[in-house]
């Protein structure tokens, strides 16, 4: 029994499907069901039993599973710990970002999985990114809107799925799914704090539409409330409808339709000066943040801890 054997064991346990166990880690579903069997054979127990499409675990399997999770927990622990030796004096990062919630939720997990590193997040608007980035106030932009700037490296992490929200009462509130020209005429309510008129206004004015104005409020969990009231639409984008902790906001009388339409999407960028090479920890946080937008567009919702404790053992042991 080793820890890629448990690696494995625990994540289809936690999903209940090969199948999807097998996405998350990026192997076949025959090297999983492989390696699940030698580890039955190893231990002289059925670890799991099928029912319908799922695998559900037995008590001897919960068990081993439980006890999985303290190994591969402290196993992880420990490669942060060793982490503070390798990245050395450059403990410390800095990143500006636009206000999003991918922007603190993502800062948020990597600050929890490599706690020794010291994360220091600035919320700018889009012209002060390139000038932070030259004067070294900070290391990497997050950004929801490409740089387009030759001073730049820059990476696109995510373009996701784009939903609008609509009051029940709404006459797009049937659709599933809806071209782009649907929102011509449209009011659109969005948040100063995501610079939301702006971001929108381009996206929609490169689709061709024209809507009838911007109503702007303050932070962007208003914005449902606003929906909900019958002020216009608003946007979000599949992943961060999916979150579980955004649901908490939710409220029952908004609908959520799709955008039917591929350049009309939420993106995600990550930029930094051309030529500049990155220090220890902010190396780390661009191939955490890779990893973190390809996770939100397999899964189409954000991250969790264990997703990515999963992701470095898998990584680490393969």
């Amino acid at each position: 029994m080793d820890l890629l054997q448990l690696t494995y064991f625990s994540s289809v346990a936690e999903s209940n499907s090969m199948n999807q166990a097998a996405e998350k880690l990026n192997v076949s579903q025959s090297t999983l069901s492989v390696s699940i069997k030698k580890l039955e054979e190893e231990l002289n127990v059925k670890l799991f039993e099928k029912i319908g499409r799922k695998n559900r675990l037995t008590d001897a399997g919960q068990i081993l599973l439980n006890g999985a999770k303290e190994i591969l927990d402290s196993t992880y622990r420990l490669r942060c710990k060793m982490l503070q030796f390798e990245i050395k004096d450059s403990n410390v990062l800095n990143i500006v970002a636009d206000y999003s919630q991918m922007a603190l939720r993502s800062t948020e997990l990597f600050s929890k999985c490599y706690p020794d590193i010291k994360v220091n997040l600035k919320r700018i608007s889009q012209n002060e990114g390139v000038p932070c980035l030259i004067n070294g106030q900070a290391d990497i932009w997050f950004s929801h809107s490409d740089p387009e700037n030759s001073l730049l490296y820059t990476e696109c992490l995510l373009s996701d799925i784009m939903l609008i929200c609509v009051n029940q009462d709404h006459r797009l509130a049937g659709y599933n799914k809806i071209s782009i020209d649907k929102l011509n005429g449209e009011t659109i309510v969005c948040s100063r704090k995501t610079n939301g008129k702006e971001r929108y206004g381009k996206l929609l004015a490169n689709a061709g539409v024209t809507v009838d104005k911007f109503f702007e409020v303050e932070d962007p969990e208003s914005t449902l409330y606003f929906v909900a009231g019958g002020y216009g639409i608003g946007f979000s984008s599949r992943c961060i409808h999916n979150d579980s902790s955004r649901r908490e906001l939710e409220l029952p009388s908004i609908r959520y339709v799709e955008i039917d339409d591929s350049d009309f999407r939420s993106g995600a960028f990550l930029a930094r000066l051309a030529g500049k090479s990155l220090n220890g920890a902010a190396k780390l946080y661009w191939d955490f943040m890779e990893w973190y937008g390809k996770f939100c567009w397999q899964n189409g919702t954000l991250p969790q801890e264990n997703d990515y404790i999963m992701h470095e053992f898998t990584a680490g042991l393969a």
